[in-house]
């Protein structure tokens, strides 16, 4: 997975400059490429011009370098020109040698020369010409020049880091990274295909349609007044439905968004104060960007998160926002999407990383919770989903609660039970998963005794002093995961299958709706594949769920988009059918 075909005969830094209107493929302006053994150097105006042959060694024995380079390569594909047989991408390799120390808004170029006692560029003229290059052309001979000028700058300014960095960088591992970051170029230049004339109605009245939102609200739960979330309120609709509320350490109700989400899945009848709230507290209009050919194109931003997985901005990418608003994602005409996600991804890794027997024999059951519960003796081997819910709730909440760091107050919260029950329930779980927990100990023990820990191929985490345990221990897990969905992209965009997006554990891929069944298929078997190299050997299954053209995406199904489209249909004054739901939601 990461070998070298043949030797690497050079290596050149590269950097672009471009505009790109939101939801619109990036349009190149200049680029700038340094040799990196030779130091020739050499900056280009392409912006009007038309094609030309690629001005550097785009070789299938040269190494190109960028700086967070995915809209770099998504612009050699753009002008025509192929991807480089090798990437490296100094931005991913800056986070996995700095990952725990420091944070990613401190891994940008500047903060990265500066790290190495480098020259670096001055941050406010460095964002008045990124600031002149989104402002799109046309451009005069001066403005040219200057950002000319800064592309070529830039280019010597990683090229220095490079030349520092290189020490340090585990290459075939890099070379890894890099090949993922080509991958992730794809995903950014094909977008989501979305409804945009529903996406238009929406985010146009987006605020009128809050405000109606809001005063439909007030005859509801009575939690809201206006748009304005009254605590007074929501406390005393807890006394009334009997809900115990997670609490602030002053005893307020706590109210992120991650204990809402939680206690709604707990008590439906919160779902819906759950939902408004959210929807009343997006104070702005959601920037999605959705290009004249009607695809949402976003950043998949890889790399920023402690354990590697992408950060997609929450606000500029539709599977950030409500769940709901995933309606306005609709395959095109003769086209259908699959969405593929591991099947409980967290548990199946857990598993095959501890060599727990036990617990891969309930991961490969028909039901991991069940499986559980059977395999502690508090179920019988006949046992369903259907004869005994209550006992398969228990033992749900009981595997959540431990494999994301919880205590036996959350089970006790969770399943409304006294904390002594809570504490038998976590108790199984350390019994019957015993080689599991021995495992978090070795792991927990080993990173703090080195400082480190390190996934498969080469991400790593500093672990400096004070860091939580709970973090400590989950990271190999979500960091596999991490590793599991890189393989997995990188196998997809080689054998040609387009992926249109990364949502978590999750690919979303398109083809014709006569190929979908193929597509999937061969899809699942990459993910398959990407599982068992990175968990030596174990296979996780995936899930599917197919969007064939004319029906939307998942969403159209949930209770809040009727309410929604149905305000927007009179705000507009133009009411229309409204999107379908998809052939599984029927």
């Amino acid at each position: 997975m990461i070998e070298c075909s043949r030797p690497i005969a050079a290596t050149c830094v590269f950097d672009v400059e471009f505009h790109q209107p939101a939801g619109e493929r990036p349009v190149p302006l200049c680029l700038a490429w340094q040799d990196v053994a030779t130091g020739e150097a050499q900056a280009r105006w392409v912006y009007g011009e038309g094609p030309r042959a690629p001005p550097f060694l785009l070789r299938d024995d040269t190494l190109v370098a960028t700086f967070a380079g995915s809209g770099d390569l998504a612009c050699l594909t753009q002008l025509g020109w192929p991807q480089p047989a090798y990437h490296l991408d100094l931005h991913a390799e800056f986070r996995c040698l700095t990952n725990g120390l420091l944070t990613a808004k401190n891994s940008g170029l500047v903060h990265a020369l500066r790290h190495f006692g480098l020259d670096a560029p001055d941050p406010v003229q460095k964002q008045r010409l990124q600031q002149l290059a989104v402002r799109g052309g046309p451009y005069s001979a001066a403005e040219r020049d200057a950002l000319v000028e800064y592309c070529r700058a830039d280019v010597a300014f990683e090229t220095a880091l490079f030349r520092a960095m290189l020490p340090l960088i585990d290459g075939p591992r890099a070379l890894f990274r890099g090949r993922y970051v080509k991958a992730v170029s794809g995903i950014e230049l094909a977008g989501i295909p979305v409804d945009s004339r529903a996406a238009e109605l929406l985010f146009r009245h987006w605020e009128a349609m809050r405000l109606r939102l809001a005063e439909q609200a007030g005859g509801g739960s009575g939690v809201f007044e206006g748009r304005s979330f009254r605590m007074h309120r929501f406390e005393a609709l807890l006394v009334r439905l009997g809900v115990q509320w997670p609490r602030t350490a002053t005893g307020k109700p706590k109210t992120d968004r991650e204990t809402f989400e939680e206690m709604a899945d707990l008590h439906p009848e919160l779902r819906e104060v759950c939902e408004l709230r959210r929807v009343l507290g997006q104070v702005k209009v959601p920037a999605l960007g959705i290009g004249r050919d009607g695809r949402h194109r976003f950043q998949v931003k890889p790399f920023l998160t402690t354990t590697s997985r992408n950060a997609p901005s929450a606000t500029g990418f539709i599977f950030g926002l409500p769940r709901w608003v995933r309606a306005l994602i609709r395959p095109h005409k003769g086209r259908a999407l699959a969405l593929i996600d591991w099947s409980r991804q967290e548990f199946g890794t857990a598993a095959a990383l501890s060599r727990d027997p036990a617990m891969w024999q309930a991961y490969l059951a028909p039901d991991i919770y069940l499986e559980f519960g059977k395999l502690a003796g508090a179920i019988p081997q006949w046992a369903t989903v259907d004869s005994h819910p209550e006992e398969r709730a228990q033992f749900k909440q009981c595997v959540l609660a431990a494999q994301f760091g919880g205590g036996s107050e959350l089970v006790a919260r969770r399943l409304q039970v006294p904390l002594g029950t809570a504490r038998q329930l976590l108790a199984t779980h350390h019994r019957v998963f015993a080689r599991y927990w021995a495992w978090v100990e070795e792991v927990t023990n080993a990173a703090l005794l080195r400082g480190e820990l390190r996934t498969i191929f080469g991400w790593k985490l500093q672990v400096a002093a004070g860091r939580r345990t709970n973090s400590i221990a989950n990271f190999p897990v979500q960091a596999a995961g991490a590793e599991m969905l890189r393989v997995a992209v990188c196998l997809l965009a080689e054998r040609g299958i387009q992926v249109d997006a990364l949502v978590h554990d999750a690919v979303l891929v398109e083809a014709d709706v006569g190929d979908i069944e193929e597509t999937v298929a061969a899809a699942q078997g990459a993910m398959a594949e990407a599982s068992e190299l990175v968990l030596r050997g174990y296979r996780l299954r995936t899930d599917v769920k197919i969007t064939r053209h004319p029906d939307v995406f998942a969403g159209a199904s949930h209770p809040m988009w009727p309410r929604v489209w149905k305000i927007v249909n009179e705000l507009s004054g133009e009411p229309t059918a409204g999107p379908k739901t998809t052939e599984e939601e029927r």
